[in-house]
């Protein structure tokens, strides 16, 4: 259905309903409320581009007469030079409002007040009645008095109630309410002051499209909103004919703009007459509203109106004082938790051992009920939790469509269907997520609180049909109505999410000693032990497992944080992303050694040439590219286990590799021949060589006769090569020269046929 305001132009000629009134322009609806009228001037030439179509009845000057003509001509000498002071300010604050008694040179039927403001290059200038019968020092008495009285409450609830008292007191509305909005914009009444004979709003709630979208954002703008008579007749605002723009008049921050149809209706069905309604702003967001309810027409005296703006800042100003105090004494409580939390995780390094099962737990850190930890493919739980099949899927929902790392609801089957099913113990999620790829993540649950919401009449009610027709009707019944709230859970505070997102960061902390950790641990194993068999136990649980930690971390912090770190910052990322390749380098090739002892041989006769020109291949073709690979023509016959063969083939090629790669013109040759009965292989290379005293001991677990700053390796791969000789019951020797070269030598027993 179009809107329309009887007996006025049409002002709309877009269908609006409570599924996009709130996209109705109502900051260009194109009128003013009756009891105020409105000119447009331009801010270089005064000329009078718009004006309001009541301008006769208040200012005894026609509209279509001031379209015509400029602004100075009808405003009396002094208060023009107050509104030229603005405009050289481009600014009118200090001036409103201006008090007039003459327009046009004519004495007006009563002072009225002019307020003034800056829309784009247009002063719009608005006239309404001086309503205060109080003078300025009564007024200042009275003010003072209302100050002191709500300055001096000792509670936030004892501050709001004062506040609606005192402002009844000062404006005799029939009814002052404090509205608070929840994070859905549902306002509820908090406090209310009231004729005796009226019915209480006191706790109930109404729905967010009573106030929609764009006029919560003009309560932002603009603080203060009067409607002075929802019967009145508005007045349209025309333009002139020099005015070329088709736009009408941004009315964002008029003091007498009209009033949308939707709302009118609105209040015509409470009974309502006039209104006001005063923002009460914290942190830049609408925490709340003064709402004040008249059932007769009224204005209130823009001197007046500022005065209660006044009391919405202080307000304002204690809730943003009590909010901070608040949160620093939750946080600090937050962080007493997560002080032991992160002195229990870095005992042994154990992140379920310190969050899990010590004396405090991730329960305590934010009133959770059940908790659950999902790291290395593992998952842990603690407390009231749903079951471990469910976990995992509401893991992988939140992998696939949850970008932010911390994710919070306490509603989450609105987010994730199936958790109605598991709404007992998990209405409320908060989600950490540790690691992405692959998913890691800490959990904590809320269970469903039932609860009873008594709304001002039914929310949903709120489309009609009337001859046919659906239209738009706003709630015609503001009787109370009983809801019964399910799928919810107690919200989650903003201190809980800061808790849970420093927790991150300690986890990470976690990882960096764990890699001090891992790095000292492998200096020691290098210096303790000689044979890996001893500690390949030790090393496949105590390095393999927090590597992977160490490493899905480091991906979290180069993602997240990498180019917010300085350079150091990013040399210890870097480092680390470095030292965990090498280590899993390190790892397996120590595990490839031990694995060698506790492999059955199962011998095979291999087609040497085929293996050798397959590993030959499998190397890194930029270090290959540059060499001559030669394979002799008389390979012998050789009978060996054919992956561990490969093994020590692979090592012999990607050592001559490396310590051929600076040499002029490189060369690997591979060769063989038969003698005493047994098959010998050789790998020789012209690369770096070294002293042939070091034979022996270049075949050592760790042994390194260069830097690994010059050339990588562990220091284990040639370890391997002479344990699969051992474990073929052959032998392994080399041949070296510094600066000429090396020749390694693998001896095999003559197997004829596999055993």
């Amino acid at each position: 259905m179009e809107q329309h305001f009887k007996g006025a132009d049409k002002l709309y000629s877009v269908e609006y309903d409570l599924n996009n009134c709130d996209q109705e322009p109502i900051h260009i609806i194109r009128i003013v409320q009756g009891h105020a009228c409105l000119l447009g001037v331009d801010l270089d030439t005064l000329l009078i581009g718009h004006a309001s179509e009541n301008t006769a009845e208040i200012l005894g000057v026609g509209h279509q007469q001031l379209l015509s003509g400029k602004i100075d001509d009808y405003l009396p000498g002094e208060v023009m030079s107050q509104l030229l002071a603005g405009k050289d300010e481009v600014e009118f604050s200090d001036i409103n409002p201006v008090s007039i008694q003459y327009f046009g040179g004519q004495r007006l039927d009563q002072s009225y007040n002019m307020v003034a403001h800056l829309q784009g290059r247009i002063i719009i200038l608005e006239f309404e009645a001086q309503e205060s019968k109080l003078s300025s020092s009564q007024f200042l008495q009275k003010s003072d008095r209302a100050i002191q009285s709500i300055q001096s409450s000792n509670s936030l609830q004892a501050l709001f109630n004062q506040t609606v008292h005192e402002i009844r007191q000062l404006t005799g509305y029939d009814r002052v309410m404090l509205y608070q909005f929840d994070k859905d914009h549902n306002g509820t009444v908090i406090a209310e002051a009231r004729e005796a004979s009226l019915e209480p709003f006191l706790n109930l709630r109404y729905p967010a499209t009573d106030i929609p979208r764009q006029a919560r954002a003009l309560f932002v703008r603009n603080q203060v909103r009067i409607i002075v008579d929802t019967s009145a007749r508005p007045a349209m605002i025309r333009k002139g004919k020099e005015v070329r723009d088709q736009e009408p008049l941004d009315l964002s921050d008029s003091v007498a703009r009209g009033v949308s149809p939707i709302h009118i209706e609105y209040l015509q069905n409470m009974g309502v007459r006039a209104s006001m309604s005063v923002s009460i702003i914290v942190d830049e967001q609408l925490w709340g509203l003064i709402a004040c309810h008249h059932y007769q027409p009224k204005l209130v005296d823009y001197r007046l109106r500022n005065m209660i703006k006044f009391l919405g800042r202080i307000i304002s100003g204690h809730l943003a004082l009590q909010e901070a105090h608040d949160f620093r004494e939750q946080i600090l409580q937050t962080n007493i938790v997560r002080s032991q939390l992160f002195e229990q995780m870095s005992r042994d390094w154990d992140i379920f051992e310190g969050l899990l099962k010590q004396q405090l737990t991730l329960l305590d850190l934010n009133q959770s009920s059940g908790a659950a930890i999902f790291l290395d493919g593992k998952l842990h739980t603690i407390g009231e939790c749903p079951s471990s099949k469910d976990i995992i899927e509401l893991i992988d929902w939140l992998s696939k469509e949850v970008e932010e790392p911390i994710f919070h609801t306490n509603q989450l089957s609105v987010h994730w269907p199936p958790a109605h099913n598991i709404k007992r113990k998990a209405s409320g999620l908060l989600a950490l997520q540790i690691a992405h790829t692959p998913p890691e993540y800490i959990l904590w649950f809320r269970p469903e609180v039932i609860q009873t919401v008594n709304w001002a009449g039914n929310p949903k009610k709120s489309v009609t049909q009337e001859d046919g027709q659906i239209r738009l009707s706003p709630r015609k019944s503001f009787e109370k109505w009983k809801q019964l709230v399910k799928d919810t859970a107690k919200p989650w505070s903003k201190h809980h999410i800061t808790s849970a997102i420093a927790l991150r960061n300690d986890i990470k902390e976690i990882i960096i000693q764990k890699y001090q950790e891992i790095r000292q641990l492998n200096h020691e194993l290098t210096e303790a032990y000689s044979d890996l068999e001893s500690f390949s136990y030790s090393v496949s649980h105590d390095l393999r497992a927090p590597l992977r930690t160490i490493e899905g971390f480091s991906e979290i912090l180069r993602e997240d944080y990498y180019d917010k770190l300085d350079d150091y910052g990013r040399y210890v990322l870097d480092t680390i992303s470095s030292s965990v390749g090498k280590m899993n380098s390190f790892i397996n090739d120590l595990l490839a050694l031990s694995k060698i002892s506790r492999t059955d041989l199962l011998l095979n006769k291999i087609d040497l040439r085929k293996e050798l020109q397959f590993l030959w291949d499998s190397l890194d073709k930029g270090q290959r590219t540059s060499l001559r690979f030669d394979v002799q023509d008389d390979l012998p016959v050789i009978y060996a286990e054919v992956t561990a063969l490969r093994q020590l083939l692979q090592n012999l090629l990607s050592n001559a590799v490396k310590y051929t790669r600076h040499t002029a013109e490189p060369v690997i040759e591979v060769g063989g021949y038969t003698q005493s009965g047994k098959s010998v292989i050789y790998v020789r290379d012209n690369g770096v060589g070294f002293d042939q005293k070091y034979e022996d001991k270049i075949f050592e677990v760790f042994s390194r006769l260069v830097s690994d700053m010059e050339y990588e390796g562990t220091g284990v791969g040639l370890a391997i090569v002479k344990k699969v000789m051992e474990k073929h019951q052959g032998r392994v020797w080399v041949e070296s020269k510094e600066g000429k070269g090396s020749t390694f030598y693998c001896e095999f027993p003559d197997f004829q046929s596999p055993d």
